[in-house]
């Protein structure tokens, strides 16, 4: 059951949750003034209900709220046309639904819908997709949905950190994306995380397919190793003497020329 607790909670965990004069629903509703004011209002009288009744009157009243004309104008002070202008743009966005009391005349009953509330806040304030309601929140405010077991999931972002890899919060998506996969298949979740966990894996692989890093190293094993084997051979061929340089050939030409020469030579020389 969504409850103003879910809200604020949601909100909360982000480190920016509401101020005295409820700036989220300012940014929501934007110049639309009078819906400003009927929201906070609305929500501030809900979220006390929620806060001072017992679970058994929470389920009993289902979110409803009474609030009288008189009592509207006294708390936000609306002139008729801005309370119906407020009224049909709650409506319109889905966040409040509003009834005649047929018991007690001149009262109305409100009911606001939380889930859409929040929303509206996560997509269009926040600017980040919406996760439903039942999502746990890690030690770093991402949302992960109620399958992940979150302490293998504490335990795998650890196991990143100590290997120096960064994880974005695109990453985690993806990460949540690849388990969900892993479970429609039929993989029990936990033994895949934990074998991510065991092996410092940059993500959750299918346990019998070939696309799973076979190392530690996530896939960098191979490039290593090659790097390795060139610097290795470099290394040798810097280490091996060069070979002695061969005296050039001489033709046969040359040759007669070169001992008729030193015959001459020896002809000359002189005997002391």
């Amino acid at each position: 059951m969504y409850t103003t607790a879910t809200l604020t909670t949601l909100i909360d965990s982000r480190g920016n949750g509401f101020s005295i004069d409820y700036e989220d629903f300012t940014r929501l509703l934007g110049t639309e003034l009078a819906a400003d004011k009927l929201l906070a209002c609305l929500f501030r009288w809900t979220r006390w209900s929620d806060s001072n009744e017992t679970p058994e009157q929470r389920a009993e009243r289902d979110g409803w709220i009474r609030k009288s004309g008189r009592e509207l104008f006294d708390e936000i002070k609306l002139t008729r046309s801005l309370y119906e202008r407020a009224r049909r743009k709650l409506r319109e966005l889905g966040i409040a639904q509003c009834r005649r009391e047929r018991k007690v005349h001149g009262m109305m009953t409100w009911k606001l819908d939380i889930k859409r509330l929040t929303e509206l806040l996560i997509t269009q304030v926040y600017g980040e997709p919406f996760v439903e309601a039942d999502a746990q929140i890690d030690r770093n405010g991402f949302r992960l949905p109620e399958f992940v077991p979150l302490d293998l999931w504490e335990k795998h972002q650890k196991a990143l950190y100590q290997k120096h890899k960064t994880c974005t919060v695109k990453d985690k998506r993806q990460f949540v994306e690849q388990l969900a996969a892993l479970r429609d298949k039929g993989f029990d979740i936990r033994l895949v995380m934990q074998r991510s966990i065991d092996k410092a894996w940059f993500g959750f692989f299918n346990p019998i397919a070939s696309n799973a890093p076979q190392t530690q190293d996530d896939g960098n094993a191979a490039a290593k190793a090659e790097y390795e084997r060139q610097m290795a051979a470099k290394r040798e061929a810097e280490a091996k003497p060069p070979d002695k340089p061969r005296p050039p050939a001489i033709s046969p030409s040359e040759s007669h020329t070169l001992a008729t020469q030193m015959l001459q030579m020896l002809k000359g020389k002189k005997t002391y």
